[in-house]
């Protein structure tokens, strides 16, 4: 995307995110049962057929490996983009392979885009400047004109958490899954107005998500039962059903 094209989407995505922000304010994000509505069985009946489709685009001379999974015909499409990263560990993969957050989330009628960071997976390591501006022209060549749900886990909090700060107006919503660099940002979030699902497994420290409700429009801490830090493989079917009920709050008001 040239700079003049990408400067006229952020100003579209600016006035956008003003506004949407003026509605999403008068919903109590911190007291929300997001755990309300179970997934229909309808959809868990036909997520093994969800179809993902694989490519690359290059970001700062990179190409950076993501899998796409457009909204499935069980559900009316809700047109939000759900846009996964991945902890140290782990890759664009592991929402497909080994939990199938891509499969079920699409089958709820979202868009799903799961990437590889630089240096793993299918993208190659490479100089990429401030991780917020990677992050930032990454979304907006996978999701132009289209504010996105991120879900950051572990290490991608390096990249998502300055992005809050840089960028709001890419993000309709945000999900932290333990995200790491989180003290660095302690006192600096509380002009921060993107929903936000605060998601931590209850063997896990908290201290970095205990951060995160400085955001006024964040949930409380939603604590897995039994999970560790990659709180989300230790209990897929509860962190499925976190994201429906917060992604069916944001679809909403949106």
């Amino acid at each position: 995307m040239n700079s003049q094209r990408q400067r006229r989407v952020y100003s579209a995505l600016t006035i956008s995110f003003l506004l949407f922000g003026l509605v999403l304010s008068a919903i109590d994000w911190r007291n929300q049962d997001y755990l309300a509505q179970d997934i229909p069985q309808n959809v868990l009946d036909t997520v093994e057929g969800a179809i993902i489709s694989e490519s690359s685009v290059k970001v700062k001379g990179i190409d950076v490996f993501y899998r796409v999974a457009e909204p499935g015909k069980v559900v009316d499409p809700t047109g939000l983009t759900l846009f996964l990263l991945h902890g140290a560990a782990f890759t664009s993969s592991t929402w497909q392979n080994q939990i199938d957050t891509t499969q079920t989330m699409s089958t709820l009628g979202h868009r799903v885009i799961a990437v590889d960071l630089p240096g793993s997976g299918n993208t190659a390591s490479g100089s990429i400047g401030k991780r917020e501006e990677f992050l930032a022209e990454l979304i907006g060549a996978l999701s132009p004109g289209q504010p996105v749900v991120l879900v950051s886990p572990s290490y991608s909090g390096s990249f998502s958490l300055p992005l809050l700060l840089s960028n709001p107006e890419l993000l309709s919503g945000y999900v932290p899954v333990a995200p790491g660099s989180a003290f660095s940002y302690k006192g600096r979030l509380s002009n921060v107005r993107v929903p936000t699902l605060i998601v931590v497994g209850e063997n896990d420290g908290r201290g970095s998500s205990v951060i995160l409700k400085e955001i006024p429009t964040s949930s409380d801490l939603q604590i897995i039962p039994n999970a560790g830090h990659p709180a989300y493989l230790d209990d897929p079917e509860r962190w499925h059903k976190l994201l429906h009920n917060f992604m069916g709050l944001v679809q909403s008001k949106y």
